[in-house]
Parts: C-alpha cells; sequence; structure tokens
C-alpha cells in the first residue's frame, strides 16, 4: 500500500490509524508493511519484518519510519486473536 492508499482508507490523526479496524491505533506505516509481510510470507507471532536500513525506499515513503525504529532496523508484526494487527 502506498501512503497515498492509506490516507484515502484509513482516518488517520498524529500519524495512527484512529479508524476503527484491523490497524486501530497502530502507526499510518503498519498496514503498508503487514502487506508486504503478507506478500513475503505468512504472517506468524511476532514476526520482524526488516532489517529496513537508513536509505531504504520504505523510509523515504513513510519518514516516520526514522523516529519509530530509533536506532533498530526491525519491527515486529503480529496479529492478535481478535483479528487486530499489532507492531513494536
Amino acid at each position: 500500500m502506498t501512503r497515498e492508499q492509506i490516507m484515502n482508507e484509513y482516518q488517520t490523526k498524529d500519524d495512527r490509524i484512529i479508524s476503527p479496524g484491523k490497524f486501530e491505533g497502530e502507526p499510518i506505516f503498519v498496514p503498508a508493511l503487514w502487506e508486504l509481510m503478507l506478500e513475503y510470507g505468512s504472517p506468524s507471532e511476532n514476526k520482524a519484518f526488516g532489517p529496513i536500513p537508513r536509505h531504504d525506499p520504505l523510509r523515504v515513503e513513510w519518514p516516520e519510519l526514522d523516529a519509530w525504529l530509533g536506532r533498530r532496523w526491525t519491527i515486529r508484526l503480529w496479529e492478535d486473536a481478535q483479528g487486530f494487527v499489532h507492531c513494536r
């Protein structure tokens, strides 16, 4: 998903998704990363997405990743029993 698709599909506030549903409360880049993760493999509990190096195209489209990742290079994504996606 592109930034434009996410901004059109979800309501956001302060770089978080506020629309009810699977990604509610998560950073705006989570649907895009979740889609990529599903494209390249099946989700599993606490699955790491990355590495996402400093000059990765994802960081260009999602500059929020820089602040969110800090010194880390990976993001953990998982789907809970109720179908909500979380990241850390």
